[in-house]
């Protein structure tokens, strides 16, 4: 019996190519994501049973619109339907980058802790959060997190968290990405800190800005 040698396995190990997963459509991804809280937690979304996530849902499935903008009362599913939704399919399925913004520095410390990392464990992805470092449970509040195929390891999308106000509050290092997402829009200083936030000297965004 002759047993392959090292070379041979190495070799072989490099022809294994695992295809990219099939592009799942908006409305097909929504049904993944688990509602994170509220009286239906734990229940797959399903935007169709609402009239207002439905028409949310049909813009970002149309894939025409540069900004969407979302208005509404509190408790209301807006951050599920604009931002959770969105952000998890651009890194899960599309693999691209992604930027969350919050007004200042110590909103994105509690919008990450208090808010968006519990709603991407309890929306049944937090085995695409890194198991250590920045990102994971118990970690401080990340500038950035590189989500990861939990079967493969694979590197999958990379979020960006970014306060908003351009260079002063966020840094001097460029990022381009393909979702922008904005969240309390209405705490801002003004239009401009926004604008900062979505197209200016610290983030280019080559996709849809959702605020």
């Amino acid at each position: 019996m002759r047993f392959a040698s090292a070379v041979e396995v190495v070799d072989e190990a490099r022809t294994v190519i695992i295809p990219p997963p099939r592009p799942i459509p908006h409305a097909e991804f929504c049904r993944t994501v688990a509602i994170p809280d509220g009286p239906l937690r734990g229940t797959r979304y399903n935007p169709p049973a609402d009239a207002a996530h439905a028409c949310i849902a049909e813009a970002f499935k149309d894939g025409r619109w540069q900004r969407i903008v979302a208005v509404g009362a509190v408790q209301t599913g807006k951050s599920l339907s604009t931002i959770l939704v969105p952000v998890l399919r651009h890194l899960t399925v599309l693999r691209q980058p992604v930027v969350y913004s919050l007004p200042t520095a110590d909103k994105l410390y509690e919008g990450w802790g208090g808010k968006l990392q519990p709603s991407i464990i309890d929306s049944g992805y937090a085995q695409w959060l890194p198991d250590k470092g920045q990102g994971a449970r118990g970690s401080q509040t990340p500038k950035f997190v590189v989500f990861r195929d939990p079967r493969t390891r694979s590197r999958a999308g990379t979020m960006y968290l970014i306060p908003g106000g351009g260079l002063k509050e966020g840094g001097k290092s460029a990022v381009t990405a393909k979702l922008v997402c904005i969240d309390e829009v209405d705490s801002f200083r003004d239009r401009h800190s926004v604008e900062l936030s979505a197209s200016g000297p610290t983030v280019t965004a080559t996709g849809p800005v959702v605020s």
